[in-house]
């Protein structure tokens, strides 16, 4: 479990560095899923959030989580206002914290599932 735990932080570290990366690269420059914007910043953090909660050890560093990833995605949302292509949306920062706040969720609850046994 101790590496499975392990691997989840690494896979959601890169994930947020990933995330990072294609925010602040130019709209030409980043590759486009089609689902649009709120859907892709949706999911997006909901997949490093749930990566990075089931890695955590305890409910206090997952509510820690949940406030670096929204105030991340407040930054990354006003760094795109000077970006070439880009713009910076409140709904961006809301489905990015939606989507963290969700994954955080899930991926404690499958812990649990999963510890319990």
């Amino acid at each position: 479990m101790a590496l499975l735990r392990r691997l989840s932080l690494i896979a959601g570290t890169i994930g947020y560095i990933i995330i990072v990366i294609l925010s602040v690269v130019p709209a030409a420059d980043r590759p486009h899923t089609g689902a649009g914007g709120g859907s892709e910043h949706f999911a997006a953090n909901l997949l490093v959030a749930a990566a990075l909660s089931f890695g955590l050890a305890t409910n206090r560093l997952r509510i820690a989580a949940l406030f670096f990833l929204c105030a991340s995605a407040g930054v990354l949302e006003i760094l795109q206002r000077y970006i070439p292509g880009r713009n910076s949306e409140l709904w961006g920062f809301f489905t990015s914290s939606m989507g963290a706040a969700l994954g955080l969720l899930i991926g404690a609850i499958v812990l649990r599932l999963i510890t319990s046994e």
